[in-house]
């Protein structure tokens, strides 16, 4: 499914390990009209090399995405 679809579906999308450089997270708020986005790029170019991050910081994003999802879930029972 494209990410245009998904944002038709869905009110809240939350992306990881998108690998854009920090120039191109602008990109991310052309995807729908109705979205907008907040992006941090995984990649250092302090060095003019491509970095990753520490795989640390991926595992923390992770559990703060499911926190988030948890608790988006937990709203939508409170509304119904």
């Amino acid at each position: 499914m494209e990410l245009y679809d998904l944002c038709t579906k869905y009110d809240v999308l939350l992306l990881e390990e998108h690998w854009l450089l920090p120039n191109e997270l602008s990109c991310l708020n052309n995807i729908h009209p109705d979205f907008l986005a907040f992006g941090q790029s995984a990649v250092d170019l302090a060095n003019g090399i491509l970095v990753g991050r520490d795989p640390m910081v991926g595992q923390l994003s992770c559990i703060v995405s499911l926190l988030v999802t948890v608790l988006l879930d937990y709203i939508q029972l409170i509304i119904e």
